[in-house]
């Protein structure tokens, strides 16, 4: 992460606690029905799973649990960007020289602890794990 992003990133992040609490739920509802459409529309599993929910009107309430069961047992129709395949990320993992790369440039792949019983592969955009370091980063500041 460049150093200039870094510091954007956390000049964003710092700006919600100024908002009154009307404009935060106000933002946090467009930022809902955002990653609805977009979680539909790019990932087979949710697009079969929220059929028939109107993602314009629904509440977090009204949608179907999803475990971690579930998105292990379907993690290539569930990630949203089809050029994601368990096996050949776990492949790329294995090799040594992929150590402290991101995969295809732009995804950071991390297994759970597996404390649950279940370990998985998760996998981060580099651009969201940039903003959850700067609301990290803030938090600890704020602190």
């Amino acid at each position: 992460m460049g150093l200039m992003r870094f510091f954007h990133n956390c000049y964003t992040a710092v700006q919600f606690n100024h908002l009154d609490k009307s404009r935060i739920l106000e933002i946090q509802k467009q930022r809902f029905r955002r990653l609805l459409h977009y979680a539909v529309n790019n990932s087979g599993f949710y697009k079969e799973l929220y059929r028939g929910i109107d993602m314009d009107k629904c509440h977090l309430s009204d949608l179907p649990v999803v475990t971690k069961s579930d998105m292990i047992e379907n993690w290539d129709r569930f990630v949203t960007d089809r050029r994601l395949k368990h096996r050949e990320i776990q492949n790329w993992r294995c090799a040594e020289k992929n150590n402290a790369k991101s995969y295809l440039g732009e995804f950071i792949p991390i297994n759970t602890s597996g404390s649950s019983g279940e370990q998985t592969l998760i996998i981060y955009h580099r651009k969201a794990m940039e903003m959850v370091q700067a609301s990290l980063f803030n938090r600890i500041q704020m602190s």
